[in-house]
């Protein structure tokens, strides 16, 4: 499933906040939701991993011993 993603600079009379830890510097709008860099870049972390990890369950990528840490 594609993770939607959208990176934007918000002005300061916006009252946005990270939807996991507060914080007001918004920098990404992900599958709806508000994140902070730190958190955002986890969850595309994450995705990203988990696109990996299908690929090669698939046999299309080959990974070696380690190359991905969860």
């Amino acid at each position: 499933m594609p993770l939607s993603i959208m990176i934007m600079v918000f002005t300061m009379s916006e009252e946005l906040k990270c939807s996991i830890c507060g914080s007001k510097d918004v920098i990404a709008l992900i599958e709806g939701k508000y994140y902070c860099f730190k958190c955002g870049s986890k969850i595309v972390e994450r995705h990203v991993l988990k696109q990996l990890e299908e690929l090669e369950r698939r046999g299309i990528i080959a990974l070696e011993e380690g190359e991905i840490e969860s």
